[in-house]
């Protein structure tokens, strides 16, 4: 045993006090009930080996050696706004009511292999800047982690990992706002309750091969930051799996290319509604190796988008539909001249390539807001008829329109109907009636275009 070493052994210690500096405290076998640190520096390494402790909080801290509690029993354990700046271990620990870890900085990563949380852990706002292990961990009841960085752009750290490989969790699991910027493993991790990625940031590989989901599956707002950013699901089993058509898209570009297949056949098998109204020719569009939006591959995406339109419209799943055919729209948009990129932003603003009848009236409704506005502040270029109220005039000609006269003009000329307003144009209003005119025409075209789609579909 070194100078600066300290064994305690099978010991009964009300209360810890930290390490020296240059010190190395072990402990072993021995009965803790409090280790409360607050605004320190510890500058000595401290291992707690085979020990059971009541209450673990740390809080402002920097710990500038190791700290480590191996094969011990914690009760209760907060760390709040601690930075380690060496290494943090935490293997075969039981954490008996859970963990809660705030704004906590691991800069040389840390270590929870094996370690069972009977009840929440939670990790907020914390990042982990070196090789982090949770492997072959048990999460009892519910495992979040909410807007954290795992991982570092430094390119000397590109070996580290984010390993949750053999993990067990027995209930929901969330991940918020995360992001991933290490290679994350979760090989055959056992998923029991609901999954939930929230709007995560991926920059590398993330692999689920062989793991199970018995729970749902659930992804919203996923980020793919860099091109090697891929989702591996080899050998997975799926049960459910729940996500919107938009999330559904971004997800598959998530995909690495030779697991596109497999994985949209688990989702359409997993889902509900895509196994009550998809047939099997669906399930077949997914032999295509296809990463969507990629304009590298843009004909095999542009027939693939085809082909899946036409199967919804078989199997009467118009939001799939159209789904299916505004994104194929919107792809080749991407190929289009510049003229063609603005009829098409047109077409896409004015009635989602005629799918939407609400779009359409929207269009009307912002068209026949602008020239009655145009009208009203425009009294100038009208004349009043013998009924138009008195108190608007000023020595015999208009001062001011009221809005619903601007209104009425403007919708007669809109619609070409035969509504009468107290006023009459004067001919320098010629082109621009016409415009709206002609406009007018064009919309309620469109209307009643998507309307009547919408009538054959149903």
């Amino acid at each position: 045993m070194s100078e600066n070493e300290v064994i305690v052994e099978d010991q009964t210690i009300e209360r810890l006090e930290p390490p020296k500096a240059g010190q190395k405290a072990i402990y072993k076998n021995c009965t803790i009930q409090n280790i409360v640190w607050k605004d320190l520096e510890i500058e000595g390494e401290l291992i707690l080996q085979d020990c059971t402790i009541q209450k673990l909080s740390f809080k402002d801290l920097v710990f500038t050696e190791s700290f480590q509690a191996v094969n011990s029993s914690i009760d209760l354990c907060s760390w709040k706004n601690i930075q380690f700046q060496n290494r943090c271990v935490c293997k075969e620990t039981i954490f008996k009511h859970g963990i809660q870890v705030l704004q906590v900085q691991f800069q040389w990563g840390c270590d929870f292999q094996e370690a069972v949380f009977q009840k929440d852990a939670r990790i907020d706002d914390s990042e982990f800047l070196g090789h982090t292990k949770f492997d072959k961990i048990r999460a009892q009841q519910r495992f979040e982690a909410t807007r954290c960085k795992f991982g570092s752009p430094n390119p000397k750290q590109n070996w580290f990992r984010l390993l949750f490989s053999n993990a067990r969790f027995e209930h929901i699991v969330i991940f918020q706002d995360c992001s991933f910027l290490f290679p994350t493993n979760l090989k055959r991790a056992r998923f029991e309750e609901e999954v939930q990625f929230i709007a995560p940031n991926f920059y590398d590989i993330v692999s689920f091969e062989n793991a199970r989901f018995s729970g749902l599956l659930r992804l919203k707002n996923i980020k793919r930051l860099t091109p090697k950013a891929y989702f591996h699901f080899g050998g997975i089993q799926l049960e459910k799996f729940s996500a919107n058509h938009e999330e559904l898209s971004l997800f598959l570009l998530c995909l690495a290319p030779d697991q596109y297949s497999a994985m949209l056949k688990q989702i359409l098998e997993a889902k509900e509604k895509y196994a009550e109204k998809h047939p099997p020719e669906v399930i077949e569009l997914a032999k295509k190796n296809l990463r969507l939006a990629e304009l590298v591959r843009f004909e095999e995406a542009s027939q693939t988008l085809a082909e899946l339109n036409r199967a919804f419209h078989d199997t009467f799943n118009e939001d799939g539909e159209n789904w299916s055919y505004i994104t194929q729209k919107r792809l080749e948009r991407a190929q289009s001249s510049f003229t063609g990129q603005v009829w098409n932003y047109l077409l896409d603003f004015s009635c989602r390539y005629g799918t939407s009848p609400l779009i359409v009236l929207r269009t009307a409704g912002l068209s026949l807001s602008f020239f009655t506005l145009f009208f009203w502040f425009s009294p100038q270029e009208f004349t009043a008829t013998a009924d138009f109220p008195a108190e608007y005039l000023l020595n015999g000609t208009i001062s001011s329109i009221p809005f619903s006269e601007a209104l009425i003009f403007s919708f007669q000329v809109f619609t070409s109907s035969e509504l009468v307003p107290h006023i009459e144009p004067k001919p320098s209003l010629n082109f621009l009636m016409m415009a709206e005119s002609v406009i007018g025409y064009i919309i309620m075209m469109l209307l009643v275009i998507t309307l009547s789609r919408r009538v054959i579909r149903s």
